[in-house]
């Protein structure tokens, strides 16, 4: 039995609040996105077929995909995002605030799961592969979600009621 460290507590809030942070910057930016997909026919280039999914987006022409980015750059930045963009880089490409605090989240679930792994006595670096199967990243996500279930059972606080990885988390005991 691992004991539940303050250092797993901690790892575990950054992780939820991060996740949580996630989950409504990708609910946003979707939304924000449909909209603009909404606005004009935007067709795959290989297909013709009309998109309507933000996660298709990357599937139009290259000059469509321009003028695409341009305005969902101008919608997120009157949504009170401050987008990046890398040195070098032109304008209408811009780093996606939905992505970036997916990523954040991914370290936080990283650095959670490798406290618990120094709190069994281990070395997180011989028990976190680099390359993963699918396999290995469900048996991941179902590991992290564990964790977060017995933190929050030994404080008898209870998870966020919003996102799906918290409502998931709830359902699955």
């Amino acid at each position: 039995m691992i004991e539940i460290t303050e250092e797993i507590v901690e790892k575990v809030e950054s992780y939820v609040s991060a996740r949580l942070r996630a989950e409504v910057r990708r609910e946003i930016v979707d939304e924000v996105s449909r909209k603009i997909l909404g606005e004009k026919v935007w067709r795959k280039e290989s297909t013709g077929e009309r998109i309507t999914d933000p996660r298709q987006s990357y599937m139009m022409s290259a000059q469509d995909n321009i003028e695409f980015s341009g305005r969902l750059r101008a919608a997120l930045s009157k949504a009170g995002f401050r987008l990046r963009t890398l040195p070098g880089r032109p304008p209408h490409y811009f780093l996606c605030p939905a992505r970036e605090a997916e990523r954040k989240a991914d370290r936080a679930r990283g650095d959670m799961i490798a406290a618990v792994i120094r709190a069994a006595g281990k070395d997180p670096g011989k028990y976190l592969p680099r390359d993963c199967t699918l396999e290995w990243i469900e048996a991941y996500d179902r590991f992290a979600a564990g964790i977060v279930r017995a933190v929050y059972s030994r404080g008898r606080r209870k998870l966020p009621a919003r996102g799906t990885a918290f409502r998931s988390a709830q359902r699955n005991p």
